[in-house]
């Protein structure tokens, strides 16, 4: 930000490159596919399941 005259100009920030540990690799976007489909399917447990799941052992 810089002041021109009476202006204040606000230039926008720059386009930063994808950062590589956001990028998925082949095998890892399979598994969030199937992840998924296992959603769509019901299969599934929610968190309060599995919390009671986890203390139980």
């Amino acid at each position: 930000m810089k002041r021109q005259g009476r202006a204040v100009v606000i230039k926008p920030k720059k386009v930063v490159d994808k950062d590589l540990w956001d990028t998925l690799t082949p095998e890892e976007e399979r598994e969030v596919g199937e992840g998924f489909t296992q959603i769509e399917q019901g299969e599934y447990v929610d968190w309060k399941e599995l919390k009671k799941r986890l203390n139980k052992k």
